[in-house]
């Protein structure tokens, strides 16, 4: 059986793919329809800004069919900082806190590139442009990702602010780094099952 898709449905798939699929300097727009971790949301996409100006031509010429329900949500993962696990200490707080700021509200994703499977790597910018990242920082429920955003010394800074502060996960005497933290191993993992 051969399926068939309508040209503006087609070109409407395809310039959403293409906003979404953009240079990293790109910003997706959109509102915040969960959040798995404090440091991983997912965005319905209303819109894209891309900074590329040939492809922006491109897709301007593509998105006069595109419709919001066309495009897709998006999982985003919060570039340069890394929250705990959600069963790790602090990691219920972290997502409760981003939450509380993004949950049912728009957002601009200043992606600062992809991820595996799709997910965009970016900066989460909210009410008057201010940065989820550093928030989360700020409040000591995020730890600077040293690895991928070795060279921003403002998100390392926040961190230092924090620990010498003792805010949030600081607080604890030898907080562990969500890439060292391992679960303790649950009942069923033990007990074999006859």
């Amino acid at each position: 059986m051969i399926a068939y898709i309508k040209v503006p449905v087609l070109i409407s798939l395809l310039a959403a793919f293409a906003c979404l699929a953009a240079d990293a300097d790109s910003v997706v727009i959109g509102k915040v329809v969960g959040v798995a971790e404090g440091d991983v949301i997912t965005v319905r996409v209303d819109a894209c800004e891309i900074q590329s100006p040939q492809l922006r031509k491109e897709i301007t010429q593509l998105r006069e069919n595109v419709t919001p329900q066309l495009l897709k949500k998006v999982t985003v993962r919060l570039y340069g900082i890394d929250c705990p696990e959600k069963k790790q200490a602090f990691g219920q707080r972290a997502k409760k806190f981003t939450s509380d700021l993004v949950l049912e509200k728009k957002v601009k994703v200043v992606k600062r590139g992809g991820g595996r499977q799709g997910i965009i790597i970016g900066e989460v910018l909210i009410d008057n442009n201010r940065s989820l990242n550093k928030e989360l920082l700020k409040a000591g429920l995020a730890w600077w990702d040293e690895k991928n955003a070795k060279d921003n010394l403002e998100l390392e800074n926040l961190q230092d602010e924090a620990r010498k502060a003792g805010i949030g996960l600081w607080s604890d005497t030898e907080p562990v780094a969500p890439w060292e933290f391992k679960p303790s191993p649950s009942l069923r993992t033990l007990v074999p099952f006859p």
